[in-house]
Protein backbone atom coordinates (compact mmCIF):
# COMPACT_ATOMS: atom_id res chain seq x y z
CA UNK A 1 0.00 0.00 0.00
CA UNK A 2 1.20 3.54 -1.01
CA UNK A 3 1.92 6.11 1.60
CA UNK A 4 1.64 9.96 1.06
CA UNK A 5 4.78 11.55 0.87
CA UNK A 6 4.33 13.50 3.70
CA UNK A 7 4.10 9.94 5.84
CA UNK A 8 6.42 8.19 4.50
CA UNK A 9 10.53 8.22 6.03
CA UNK A 10 13.54 10.44 4.34
CA UNK A 11 14.74 7.21 2.33
CA UNK A 12 11.23 6.04 1.40
CA UNK A 13 10.38 9.59 -0.38
CA UNK A 14 13.79 9.56 -2.03
CA UNK A 15 12.98 6.49 -3.29
CA UNK A 16 10.11 7.52 -4.61
CA UNK A 17 10.81 10.82 -6.22
CA UNK A 18 13.52 9.31 -7.91
CA UNK A 19 11.18 6.18 -9.48
CA UNK A 20 9.25 9.23 -10.63
CA UNK A 21 11.89 11.14 -12.14
CA UNK A 22 13.00 7.67 -13.91
CA UNK A 23 9.07 6.93 -15.31
CA UNK A 24 9.47 10.47 -16.36
CA UNK A 25 12.79 10.61 -18.04
CA UNK A 26 11.69 7.01 -20.12
CA UNK A 27 8.74 8.51 -21.19
CA UNK A 28 10.30 11.56 -22.42
CA UNK A 29 13.03 9.02 -24.03
CA UNK A 30 10.63 7.27 -25.42
CA UNK A 31 8.66 10.28 -27.15
CA UNK A 32 12.39 11.43 -28.26
CA UNK A 33 12.59 8.20 -29.76
CA UNK A 34 9.18 7.86 -31.26
CA UNK A 35 9.81 11.47 -33.42
CA UNK A 36 11.30 11.96 -36.48
CA UNK A 37 14.20 14.18 -35.26
CA UNK A 38 16.07 11.37 -34.02
CA UNK A 39 15.10 9.04 -37.32
CA UNK A 40 16.78 11.76 -39.06
CA UNK A 41 19.91 12.29 -37.31
CA UNK A 42 23.31 10.97 -37.21
CA UNK A 43 23.15 8.51 -33.57
CA UNK A 44 24.67 9.83 -30.89
CA UNK A 45 28.24 8.26 -29.65
CA UNK A 46 28.15 7.23 -25.89
CA UNK A 47 30.34 9.75 -25.31
CA UNK A 48 27.99 12.24 -27.03
CA UNK A 49 25.25 10.56 -24.77
CA UNK A 50 27.08 11.12 -21.62
CA UNK A 51 28.26 14.67 -22.48
CA UNK A 52 24.87 15.66 -23.73
CA UNK A 53 23.36 14.17 -20.23
CA UNK A 54 25.98 15.79 -18.00
CA UNK A 55 25.43 19.42 -19.35
CA UNK A 56 21.51 18.69 -18.75
CA UNK A 57 21.58 17.67 -15.27
CA UNK A 58 24.50 18.87 -13.56
CA UNK A 59 26.59 21.90 -13.17
CA UNK A 60 29.67 20.69 -13.50
CA UNK A 61 31.56 17.57 -14.41
CA UNK A 62 32.44 17.43 -10.58
CA UNK A 63 29.44 17.15 -9.35
CA UNK A 64 28.22 14.54 -12.39
CA UNK A 65 31.47 12.80 -11.06
CA UNK A 66 30.18 12.72 -7.58
CA UNK A 67 26.81 11.47 -8.52
CA UNK A 68 28.36 8.45 -10.34
CA UNK A 69 30.77 7.72 -7.74
CA UNK A 70 33.72 8.13 -9.41
CA UNK A 71 36.36 10.80 -9.79
CA UNK A 72 36.21 13.84 -11.63
CA UNK A 73 39.53 13.11 -13.81
CA UNK A 74 37.79 9.63 -15.00
CA UNK A 75 34.41 11.31 -15.83
CA UNK A 76 37.02 13.76 -17.63
CA UNK A 77 39.20 10.65 -19.77
CA UNK A 78 35.21 9.02 -20.57
CA UNK A 79 34.21 12.33 -22.09
CA UNK A 80 37.51 13.34 -23.74
CA UNK A 81 37.48 9.20 -25.25
CA UNK A 82 40.64 8.63 -23.39
CA UNK A 83 38.86 5.39 -21.11
CA UNK A 84 35.55 3.26 -22.66
CA UNK A 85 32.62 2.49 -20.79
CA UNK A 86 33.42 -0.54 -18.34
CA UNK A 87 30.72 -2.77 -16.90
CA UNK A 88 31.63 -0.82 -13.93
CA UNK A 89 30.58 2.07 -15.02
CA UNK A 90 27.72 0.77 -17.05
CA UNK A 91 26.27 -0.94 -13.68
CA UNK A 92 27.03 2.71 -11.91
CA UNK A 93 25.39 4.30 -14.81
CA UNK A 94 22.18 1.72 -14.70
CA UNK A 95 21.86 1.99 -11.07
CA UNK A 96 22.71 5.61 -10.96
CA UNK A 97 21.06 7.12 -13.79
CA UNK A 98 18.97 4.54 -15.24
CA UNK A 99 20.46 3.91 -18.42
CA UNK A 100 20.75 0.18 -19.51
CA UNK A 101 23.76 -0.94 -18.86
CA UNK A 102 23.51 -3.52 -21.74
CA UNK A 103 23.22 -0.80 -24.00
CA UNK A 104 26.01 0.94 -22.24
CA UNK A 105 27.98 -1.91 -23.08
CA UNK A 106 26.54 -2.62 -27.03
CA UNK A 107 27.57 1.04 -27.65
CA UNK A 108 30.97 0.45 -26.13
CA UNK A 109 31.57 -2.98 -28.21
CA UNK A 110 30.26 -1.09 -31.02
CA UNK A 111 32.70 1.43 -31.02
CA UNK A 112 35.56 -0.81 -30.07
CA UNK A 113 34.55 -2.73 -33.25
CA UNK A 114 34.38 -0.04 -35.87
CA UNK A 115 37.77 1.04 -34.16
CA UNK A 116 39.19 -2.39 -35.13
CA UNK A 117 37.59 -2.70 -38.53
CA UNK A 118 39.15 1.00 -39.23
CA UNK A 119 42.42 -0.22 -38.17
CA UNK A 120 42.20 -3.39 -39.73
CA UNK A 121 41.55 -1.24 -43.18
CA UNK A 122 44.62 0.77 -42.60
CA UNK A 123 46.69 -2.52 -42.80
CA UNK A 124 45.16 -3.87 -45.80
CA UNK A 125 45.48 -0.74 -47.47
CA UNK A 126 49.34 -0.44 -46.35
CA UNK A 127 49.96 -4.15 -47.70
CA UNK A 128 47.94 -3.78 -50.65
CA UNK A 129 50.16 -0.40 -51.71
CA UNK A 130 53.36 -1.80 -50.76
Amino acid sequence: MSRPVGMMGPHEAHATGYARGRAAERARLRALLESEAVIEAEPETPVETLARHVRERFRTQQAAAADLGISPQYLCDLLAGRRGFSAEIAARLETRWGWSGREVLIWQATEDLGRARAALAAVAKRVEDA
